[in-house]
């Protein structure tokens, strides 16, 4: 139980940086950072979706694979999204910083 709430506590966090990243690719500043963080939250979003595809539209799980399949996504996802909240940290912090030295 505690990686779902790991999972929806990061998922909660890197929700909010999606604005954080588009931020930063209109103004131009840390782009390479927020396309990284957008590509990693992408591709969480993607496992759950062929997780879900395979095993819940296409095919009927047998004995434990599903639930195997779920816990490797959940585990590979809460890394993925740990990852996305440092750059989208980096990001506001570069943000910020630029915004101090242009005032």
């Amino acid at each position: 139980m505690g990686w779902v709430v790991a999972l929806f506590a990061l998922a909660g966090v890197a929700l909010l940086g999606i604005a954080l990243d588009v931020i930063a690719l209109r103004r131009r500043r840390a782009r390479a950072l927020a396309v990284a963080a957008l590509v990693l939250k992408a591709l969480v979003v993607v496992a759950f979706g062929v997780w879900f595809l395979i095993f819940q539209v296409l095919t009927t799980a047998r004995g434990w694979e599903d639930l195997a399949s779920f816990a490797a996504v959940l585990v590979a996802s809460i890394g993925l999204l740990g990852i996305a909240v440092i750059l989208d940290a980096i990001i506001a912090w570069t943000l910020t910083r630029d915004r101090g030295s242009s005032a």
